[in-house]
């Protein structure tokens, strides 16, 4: 784990959105310029699978975007989420080459809903980070700023057997595989398992 950083506590993540730093990677609101540079995550046919597999849970902006103007308008989609206090979105910024290469989204889960009191973690990245040392590095971040930010108790995301490396990851930095599963919302039949959970 990386343990050299050093952030305020944010009294309110919707009024004033955090900045996260590590050796590394810098996380911050995102932001339409990103456009360009997250398109290549989200397009890239290597991160597909996971992002499929590992995120679906969550929401699907993002999703099998083709082209600039698709990508703008899931930003667009994602800044208006936070204006509503959805959740936040942020940009993991690769602070040596100062690209987006990916994002994290997170939200309180509230009192008695699924894993209440918890931080629920979206992580999409492009394949080229999708490797245990680069998600440790960005779990450690997160653990270390996040859950004070949101007053959280812990965190759960979802990483299914096809994401090897981001279950090394995981294991790594204190999560557990947990039995709760959740029903799709949309009414499709769906059920989603393999949750991963840290909790404080």
């Amino acid at each position: 784990m990386n343990d050299n950083i050093t952030l305020p506590l944010q009294t309110d993540t919707y009024t004033d959105c955090p900045v996260f730093e590590s050796e590394h990677f810098l996380l911050r609101f995102v932001e339409s310029t990103d456009a360009e540079d997250l398109l290549a995550v989200y397009a890239d046919p290597t991160a597909q699978d996971i992002l499929n597999e590992c995120s679906a849970w969550n929401c699907d902006f993002g999703y099998g975007a083709k082209d600039l103007t698709a990508m703008q308008d899931c930003i667009g989609k994602w800044i208006e989420a936070y204006n509503y206090r959805c959740f936040v979105r942020m940009a993991i910024t690769y602070k040596q080459s100062k690209k987006a290469v990916g994002t994290i989204e997170a939200f309180r889960s509230e009192k008695g809903s699924f894993f209440g009191g918890k931080i629920c973690l979206r992580l999409d990245l492009h394949s080229n980070y999708e490797n245990e040392k680069a998600i440790d590095e960005l779990l450690s971040l997160i653990i270390k700023n996040g859950i004070n930010t949101f007053g959280a108790d812990g965190i759960v995301t979802r990483a299914t057997p096809i994401a090897a490396e981001r279950i090394k990851a995981l294991e790594k930095n204190g999560f557990v595989l947990s039995d709760e599963t959740l029903q799709d919302s949309h009414g499709w039949g769906i059920t989603y398992r393999d949750f991963w959970m840290k909790t404080i």
